[in-house]
């Protein structure tokens, strides 16, 4: 299992580099040793306070506070992978930074890895085996993520079920109804995050 929580981190932190490289891609290569550009160093410092501060805030805020925040996040991720058939990092990567903080407080951060793990586990093997231009790397991070606010748990187990159920029903009432071919992508981003809001209500709820 620690294999498949490295296997996932290196999905995501490659990721995260091809799109905010460290380095500046003007600089000649022969020239000089690459130095950290300006605009990643204050990237790299937000993230780690983002984290830092989550980490300090799940102290005393209630759990409540942090599922509202999630909820928020994922709702925004459903609505643009329906749109625009993609998950925006500028939303993921700090929705991820925020759950790494308050892991250690809910649900606890051996369960929080491990979840992300597992969740992010099933998403990658997609990935290596059609490649991440077809397979879609941003559903990695986002199973990634709801892996890390649920845990290893059966909440996460259902969470993810519900994704997978209401994408795979959606996708063959549309088949039955003519809408849709068998090639016709489904922003299945959106059904796991929606899956994942369901289940935030419910746990928000049995809290109240």
């Amino acid at each position: 299992m620690t294999g498949a929580c490295t296997a996932c981190t290196t999905i995501v932190v490659q990721q995260w580099w091809r799109d905010h490289p460290l380095t500046d891609p003007e600089q000649s290569v022969s020239s000089e040793k690459p130095t950290l550009t300006r605009e990643s160093a204050l990237k790299l410092a937000a993230g780690g306070a983002l984290a830092v501060a989550a980490y300090l805030a799940a102290d005393f805020l209630p759990p409540y506070v942090f599922y509202l925040a999630y909820v928020v996040a994922l709702i925004a991720v459903a609505y643009s992978d329906l749109r625009e058939r993609r998950i925006p990092n500028r939303i993921i990567y700090p929705a991820i930074l925020v759950a790494l903080g308050a892991m250690f407080r809910f649900p606890g951060w051996g369960s929080a890895l491990l979840g992300g793990a597992v969740a992010g586990l099933v998403f990658i093997i997609p990935v290596f085996i059609y490649g991440p231009e077809r397979a879609g790397i941003g559903d990695v991070k986002l199973a990634f993520f709801i892996g890390l606010i649920f845990g290893f748990s059966m909440t996460l187990y259902w969470a993810l079920l519900v994704g997978f159920g209401s994408a795979a029903l959606v996708g063959l009432v549309g088949i039955a109804l003519r809408k849709m071919s068998r090639k016709s992508l489904l922003p299945f981003g959106s059904f796991l995050a929606l899956g994942a809001v369901a289940f935030l209500i419910l746990k928000w709820a049995s809290r109240a």
